[in-house]
């Protein structure tokens, strides 16, 4: 993604730091409530951004990104923590022969992943099914704020993809300010390669609880 923090005044700056921290305390509330959970958590989280997205389009912008596109879906992509365990819970639920196949599209994604610097050039996400995304609900929001104003621009691989600057300020205030709140439990805030992730915590059942523990279970992005 295009970076947008110096396309900022030193006013807009300011403002999202004050966002980031009214999102901190309003999941701060989340967290200490009684009932709080991982999914539940996570699924306030994603209304949230899709609430911005819907704002955002509501003053006006114009989105290029449409079902069945997926230009963006051959990008390197990074993972929180309770995005991961978000995700297997979703996939958990699926038959056995289904998860059986996901997993093994997740195995074979990691072979023959390269480190090339070109986004394009990666393989395609292997939630990807016919272009389009089989886990949508759940995205992490490394994909919930990849967007486009100009699909040409996506087709071409072009170096810099014209985006809102708003959406973009407000997925960041959003995601900062959740993960400021959950530094205060003492719970690891650091972005994982997605696919690993998703991986470790598919084969390894204890790992949520271990990070609900205060451990960092997923290994550092290379």
């Amino acid at each position: 993604m295009n970076s947008f923090r110096d396309n900022l005044s030193p006013e807009e700056q300011a403002h999202l730091v004050t966002v980031q921290g009214k999102v901190k305390q309003v999941f701060l509330r989340r967290l200490q409530a009684p009932e709080w959970s991982v999914i539940s958590f996570v699924a306030e989280w994603n209304r949230a951004q899709d609430d911005i997205g819907l704002a955002n389009q509501g003053e006006g912008v114009e989105l290029a990104c449409r079902a069945g596109c997926s230009h963006c879906c051959h990008a390197s992509v990074e993972i929180f923590s309770p995005e991961a365990f978000a995700i297997v819970r979703t996939l958990k639920t699926l038959p056995a022969d289904r998860l059986s196949a996901i997993r093994q599209r997740l195995l074979e994604y990691e072979l023959d992943n390269i480190d090339d610097p070109a986004w394009t050039k990666r393989p395609a996400c292997p939630f990807l099914d016919d272009h389009r995304c089989s886990i949508y609900a759940v995205r992490p929001v490394a994909c919930r704020q990849a967007h486009s104003l100009d699909v040409k621009a996506c087709e071409n691989d072009a170096p810099h993809i014209p985006q809102s600057l708003n959406l973009l300020a407000g997925m960041s205030a959003l995601s900062g300010g959740v993960m400021d709140a959950l530094a205060v439990k003492g719970l690891d805030t650091a972005a994982y390669d997605f696919v690993p992730a998703v991986l470790l915590a598919l084969d390894d059942p204890g790992c949520e609880e271990r990070w609900l523990a205060g451990e960092r279970v997923f290994s550092p992005v290379t």
